[in-house]
């Protein structure tokens, strides 16, 4: 056996020395193998033996030994002395080996247990990045101190082996020391130690944290949207530091104000600035601020408060009227997100047009401006115009079709009619109606007398859904942008006849009419004799034509 390369005869006495209590030391052993065979070691039958007086556990195997050594080769086992009150320890130690001249190794081991009076003083004298500090040595324990001073850290209980101790000296005593480098706004461990040249005992942990250091000036704030009316959002980096807080100076000039005007004492990073005038430029600082001091104000930000309408698009650039018609203009408004969406409608001449809540209605014969203005006040507009005009049988309508009949004055939405410029087909074949309604009655599709066309119309689409047939060819015209052309009721189809002198509006076989005659039968205008005859709704002859018509 050898301890740091020096031989150990069986049964030699191992001294540990003086030993701060709580502390600990191993002690490394080798055992070398020099004999022809391999040497067996009885790592079961290790026997550690504390003395009388001596507590279970103050002496420890560590680490033990391999439990077969070959020749010439080398194993290392460690003994650990950890002493937890104060004065002499003993134990034995026994390690079994299968060498007949000499059956086990034998170690005497003693050590003693140092306690040394040791307190950690106070720290003072705190700045940004240092600190004093110190301890008192009140009894050495009867080993002399050859070394004393502070240790510290950032994590708890520090040590020596931390490479942050000052030395102050030896001996028993009051003693102080001065930290340095330390960075601010931390928090520090601090235990005072003492050595006597084997082991070192420490006092009592104290903490505390350097001044943080001023913080830095935040960097340029971000300005964004912010829902509701009068509002703005305001965002900024952290500073770094601990204990940071945040003061908001804001103008609509790009001059901070001497005095914070926004929220102060903030621990986030954003806020949402109230009661700003809308559509006005604003421009923001942010101030960082410690126990230390403020920060320089960041650069200014500046953003606009709320979202104005930048365009209102009507659906359409004009129209025509007849006096007390109507049409509600469609308009889109962009941004959708705009703080007030809402629009201002204004006429040129009410006279010729009036406007409420984007509905115009014909009065007097010529031409006005509707306006659509953005009610923001920002600008934005679009604008329409309306042209009313007298009835006159066979002018041009609202839509692009041919006026044909005034009933005299507004009743159920509606006082004129006008019928397209041309006939529609749909196709060979042609329907009144598709099944299972060709040979069932459609309820509400039996009107015969003006005004009853758009209603028939309604019911047979409501029956039929998709498909090919006259009702919904008609209703999907869209002549000028109208969706609301219907195929006309018997009354109807002969009043534009009449009214417009007739002929032009026969066609081929006949005209096709919304009004039923019978569960399988509908009324349509021949041709060849001008007279009205019921056709099977299932098929109708592809001589015959559709003129929608629509109402207003």
């Amino acid at each position: 056996m050898s301890k740091d390369d020096t031989p150990l005869a069986d049964g030699t006495s191992l001294d540990f020395n003086q030993i701060s209590v709580g502390s600990y030391c191993d002690i490394e052993i080798v055992i070398k193998n020099i004999g022809k065979s391999a040497l067996t070691i009885d790592t079961q039958g290790i026997r550690l033996t504390m003395a009388s007086g001596t507590p279970d556990a103050t002496f420890s195997l560590n680490k033990a030994p391999a439990a077969s050594i070959a020749t010439n080769e080398s194993s290392s086992f460690k003994i650990r002395f950890q002493p937890s009150s104060e004065g002499a320890k003993a134990a034995s130690l026994r390690i079994p080996t299968n060498d007949y001249a000499n059956p086990s190794f034998d170690l005497d081991l003693k050590g003693a247990g140092w306690a040394v009076s040791l307190t950690t003083s106070a720290v003072t004298n705190i700045s940004t990045t240092s600190a004093t500090g110190g301890g008192n040595i009140t009894d050495d324990g009867g080993v002399p101190v050859t070394a004393r001073g502070i240790c510290w850290s950032t994590s708890p209980n520090p040590t020596v082996e931390d490479n942050t101790q000052l030395d102050a000296g030896i001996g028993t005593g009051v003693f102080t020391d001065y930290m340095t480098g330390l960075t601010a706004g931390s928090l520090y461990y601090v235990r005072a130690y003492a050595s006597n040249g084997i082991s070192t005992g420490y006092g009592t942990q104290v903490s505390f944290s350097t001044i943080p250091a001023t913080p830095v000036a935040p960097s340029v704030a971000s300005i964004g949207y912010a829902a509701g009316s009068g509002k703005l959002a305001v965002s900024w980096p952290a500073v770094s530091g601990s204990s940071i807080f945040y003061d908001l100076y804001y103008n609509s000039t790009n001059s901070k104000p001497a005095t914070p005007n926004g929220p102060t004492d903030l621990t986030t990073t954003s806020c949402t600035l109230t009661d700003l005038p809308n559509y006005s430029t604003q421009y923001v600082w942010v101030v960082a601020k410690n126990v230390t001091g403020s920060s320089a104000a960041s650069p200014a930000g500046s953003g606009m408060v709320g979202i104005k309408v930048l365009s209102i698009s009507l659906s359409k650039p004009s129209a025509t009227f007849l006096p007390g018609s109507s049409e509600s203009l469609a308009y889109a408004v962009s941004p959708e997100t705009a703080t007030d969406p809402g629009i201002s409608w204004i006429t040129s001449n009410a006279t010729v047009a009036t406007v409420v809540d984007s509905l115009v209605t014909g009065a007097g014969s010529g031409s006005a401006t509707i306006t659509a203005r953005a009610a923001d006040g920002q600008g934005a507009e679009d604008t329409f115009t309306a042209t009313t005009i007298a009835f006159s049988t066979g002018a041009t309508g609202p839509a692009g079709g041919k006026l044909f009949y005034d009933k005299g004055s507004y009743s159920d939405g509606w006082r004129y009619m006008e019928v397209s410029p041309a006939y529609i087909t749909v196709g060979s074949g042609q329907f009144w109606a598709i099944s299972p309604w060709t040979y069932t009655s459609i309820p509400g599709a039996d009107g015969v007398v003006v005004g009853t066309g758009q209603a028939n119309t309604d019911a047979i689409i409501a029956a039929c859904g998709e498909g090919g047939y006259w009702a919904r060819a008609c209703r999907e015209y869209g002549l000028g942008g109208y969706a609301d052309w219907f195929l006309p009721s018997k009354d109807e189809v002969t009043e534009m006849r009449t009214r417009l002198s007739g002929t032009e509006f026969v066609h081929g076989y006949g005209v096709v009419s919304s009004s039923q005659y019978n569960y399988d039968r509908s009324w349509i205008l021949r041709s060849s004799d001008s007279s009205w005859n019921q056709t099977w709704k299932g098929y109708i002859d592809s001589g015959y034509v559709a003129w929608p018509v629509r109402r207003f």
